[in-house]
């Protein structure tokens, strides 16, 4: 009688033991199988990364481009005397320096530029900090930048540039404009100038604004020709700064690739 009540204690072990066992196997498996879930959900999720090149948007408007300065070299300081801007000729959205040109290099974050009717001159930081400006969309590179700037040196002065910047206005709303590209006489003419080298140039660009959680505007994709280099209807005859449709072809890219 012991014996049978001991062979039914075993059994009813082995078996609670079976049980528990398999209990603590799809436990396992479950929680595998959750934790693989949610890694796959994780990384189809969308993040909330920083959007950094401008996508095509419904047109945002005449008030969004009135709401903008631009600073930048002579290939941007050209819109002034295109009169392409709210107040035309007498416009003083365009921030460029004394000379109408702005070259990227060493002292670009101290470099003063003619930033209001009145002719006040600052350093572009100090005249986004005191301006306050919606949107500042910058436009450098293609003097003293890529002509003969590696990757580490053109990153470099444009990064101290948007740095002060965001020291003195750190909720500046900055988009980084493409260099634009230039014609095929020009870059033929000028050493150190290429369509490609332009393109790599923005490329470094895009890299900037992504690491700064700036915007990327792609906008020498609208003035090309198909050879990469400035289409003869933008070209003003210098072969580097646009005509009056060529910067109403970049206002109108601007409209429809909203800041977001």
């Amino acid at each position: 009688m012991s014996e049978l009540k001991f062979n039914k204690t075993s059994k009813a072990l082995i078996t609670a033991t079976i049980i528990l066992s398999v209990a603590c196997f799809v436990s396992v498996i479950t929680m595998l199988l959750r934790g693989i879930r949610d890694d796959i959900f994780a990384k189809n999720e969308k993040s909330p990364s920083t959007i950094v090149k401008l996508a095509q948007t419904s047109d945002y408007g005449q008030y969004y481009v009135d709401s903008m300065v631009f600073v930048g070299d002579s290939t941007i300081a050209g819109m002034i005397n295109a009169g392409v801007l709210k107040d035309g000729t007498d416009t003083d959205q365009v921030w460029t320096g004394e000379s109408g040109d702005l070259p990227l290099d060493y002292n670009i974050d101290t470099a003063t530029v003619v930033c209001s009717k009145d002719g006040k001159i600052l350093p572009i930081a100090g005249a986004i900090e005191q301006l306050e400006p919606e949107y500042i969309v910058i436009t450098l590179g293609i003097n003293n930048g890529v002509p003969y700037c590696t990757e580490e040196s053109f990153k470099s002065y444009y990064q101290k540039l948007i740095t002060s910047i965001k020291d003195t206005s750190p909720n500046a709303r900055i988009i980084l404009q493409s260099v634009l590209p230039v014609s095929e006489k020009y870059a033929k003419n000028t050493s150190g100038v290429s369509a490609d080298k332009i393109d790599t140039a923005n490329e470094w660009i895009s890299e900037l604004a992504e690491l700064n959680q700036a915007r990327y505007l792609d906008t020498a994709s609208a003035l090309k020709n198909s050879k990469g280099y400035l289409d003869g209807r933008y070209d003003s005859g210098n072969g580097l700064c646009l005509n009056a449709d060529g910067y109403r072809t970049v206002l109108n890219y601007i409209r429809t690739h909203g800041y977001k």
